[in-house]
């Protein structure tokens, strides 16, 4: 609901990948799902652009699918407008990642240690990542094949078969021959496969999601099972299908290629496919991605759009969830006053406190627009009112050619819309004055602080405190994905914290955040054997570094402590307002 108005320019300015845009006046003629729209421009000339779920690998060395989004068959567009667009953007090509979200700033349980956040069970559940896990395994060459699940969009569960086939030498010599670890893609991506067997056949099991993708593999087709390579055959026909319909757009081979941008093609040619090592593989591999929604969890990580990032460190439950004295929303985010001021960022509370406004305005003329009595005037002149106590010179502009191109019918009509949803910019270099927010909050009866009501000890808070709504964001850092913090890989020499990486077993560094967290938890003995060398113990480093000159290697030194160093009287500051201290 608030933003820069930049959110907008996103589309421009996006790849084909994420926005695919009509280069002329027309209307959708032809929707092929997870293949291709076709425009008929006015002119009379046609265009296909491809709507593939694309597959884009993160940081973290996940998978996640942008699926595509589309306007509908009939539908006129314009010049420039978005046709289809991954579910990050809205079909009017507003960019809307993240979710708007009831905020109180204030301490909770003692659970908001500088940058945690405590949410509850409703907002984890609604804040679902898509996350693809990848399952991958090879047939060897002289087997047959007994099974193979190609149900694209099925849903699954761990227990049941993707691939099975006839082997005679037992699964122990299956894992000698292929080891898991080799099983893994050249770019480094993980295998999660599981694996059951018998004297007679090897069966892949799935994982509980959503078959969104499979690919075969082969570099050679001698001693390959006919139905694995006729399957293979008829995935690389449709997908070569479909660069052709979407290849039709273009008149010169150069700009061809541009069909081809978001179409996997390396799974269609034979041969010159290789294992993690580099090593090409005899007979035919498959690979499957399967989606999974993840609710959020504690450890996951959240930020609001001020730059507020931080774990979560409880997840409420249904009965436990409180609530506002005054608007009743119940809270769903509990964001520590100590973020806001540590981080000098008041940019925080004024995005709270303009949400609610907006809001509670948009909640308002919807309410209006139902009553036939009331005047299509007096609900418009009710948003002019707050804009101008709230928005600038172009943002008073924009609102005002916003309602002047509308009729008073197809006013009423836009505010009953199902997506409809007011939106206030406040453009870069420009900045909304608190005295701004409180003149409109007063014009709406509206109070912008308010009582919680606490369930568990069965009281409002002593003091109100800054409720109202933020955009929070869920970030890719899955606290799953880190549940393997004990290393069992050994330490590194120099720092004595735990080798990196889940494929090599390895551990999770422990940083000021988690320190925190562990202190506020009360285990000191993890935060000793898991927080050792740390960077401003300048002494203790100083005994490191000589240690390997003189011995040419450094195990961790027992005077290595977690206390020491700049940053360790700034946690004590910190543990002291906190009350986790007691001298």
């Amino acid at each position: 609901m608030i933003g820069t108005g930049a959110e907008y320019i996103v589309t421009q300015l996006s790849s084909r990948r994420f926005v695919q845009k009509a280069n002329k006046k027309g209307t959708i003629e032809k929707v092929v799902p997870n293949k291709y729209i076709t425009l008929k421009y006015d002119d009379g000339s046609k265009e296909n652009l491809d709507i593939i779920p694309r597959l884009s690998k993160t940081k973290m060395n996940n998978f996640i699918s942008l699926e595509m989004q589309t306007l509908k068959e009939g539908d006129k567009v314009s010049k420039g407008q978005p046709v289809a667009w991954s579910k990050n953007f809205s079909k009017n090509g507003m960019y809307c990642a993240g979710s708007n979200s009831v905020v109180a700033v204030m301490q909770y349980d003692g659970l908001g240690h500088e940058d945690a956040y405590c949410v509850t069970n409703k907002f984890a559940s609604k804040m679902t990542r898509d996350i693809l896990r990848e399952v991958s395994i090879i047939i060897p060459p002289e087997t047959k094949l007994i099974n193979l699940n190609q149900e694209i969009g099925k849903q699954i569960t761990q227990d049941e078969v993707l691939v099975e086939f006839a082997y005679d030498y037992g699964i122990d010599t299956y894992l000698d021959t292929y080891d898991l670890d080799d099983l893994e893609l050249d770019d480094e991506s993980t295998n999660e496969s599981k694996i059951q067997g018998n004297n007679n056949s090897i069966k892949l099991l799935g994982k509980n999601g959503e078959i969104v993708d499979i690919k075969i593999f082969i570099n050679s087709k001698r001693n390959i099972d006919k139905q694995i390579v006729k399957i293979h055959s008829d995935m690389a026909k449709d997908t070569m299908n479909t660069l052709g319909k979407l290849a039709e757009s273009y008149k010169n081979k150069d700009d061809q290629i541009k069909a081809s941008d978001n179409i996997p093609l390396k799974f269609t040619k034979i041969g010159g496919h290789k294992l993690k090592g580099g090593m090409e593989f005899e007979g035919a591999r498959i690979v499957y991605h399967i989606k999974q929604e993840i609710p959020l969890m504690t450890g996951d990580k959240i930020a609001n759009r001020s730059g507020a990032k931080g774990v979560i460190s409880r997840v409420l439950s249904e009965e436990d969830t409180p609530y506002a004295q005054n608007t009743e929303k119940k809270i769903e985010v509990f964001l520590s006053p100590t973020t806001v001021f540590s981080r000098k960022n008041l940019t925080i509370l004024k995005e709270l406190y303009l949400g609610k406004i907006i809001k509670h305005l948009d909640d308002t003329i919807k309410e209006m627009a139902k009553d036939e009595k009331i005047k299509t005037n007096d609900i418009s002149k009710l948003v002019y009112d707050i804009y101008n106590i709230l928005g600038s010179n172009d943002t008073k502009k924009a609102l005002d050619h916003f309602l002047k191109k509308m009729t008073d019918t197809q006013f009423r009509k836009k505010l009953k819309e199902k997506d409809f949803q007011l939106f206030f910019p406040v453009p870069p270099f420009s900045k909304v004055e608190f005295s701004q927010i409180r003149s409109a909050a007063q014009f709406l009866d509206l109070e912008l602080d308010e009582y919680v009501w606490l369930p568990e000890m069965e009281r409002y808070t002593k003091n109100k405190v800054p409720v109202g709504y933020c955009t929070i964001t869920a970030l890719e850092q899955s606290a799953e994905i880190y549940l393997n913090a004990r290393s069992t890989a050994g330490y590194q020499n120099l720092t004595g914290q735990a080798t990196k990486g889940k494929g090599r077993e390895g551990g999770q560094s422990v940083g000021q955040l988690d320190l925190n967290a562990f202190l506020t938890l009360d285990c000191p003995d993890i935060v000793g054997e898991l927080y050792s060398l740390r960077s401003d113990d300048h002494q203790t480093k100083r005994s490191v570094v000589n240690t390997i000159i003189n011995n040419g290697q450094s195990n961790l030194p027992k005077t290595a402590r977690a206390g020491s160093g700049d940053t360790t009287e700034m946690l004590t500051i910190f543990m002291h307002s906190m009350g986790l201290f007691p001298n």
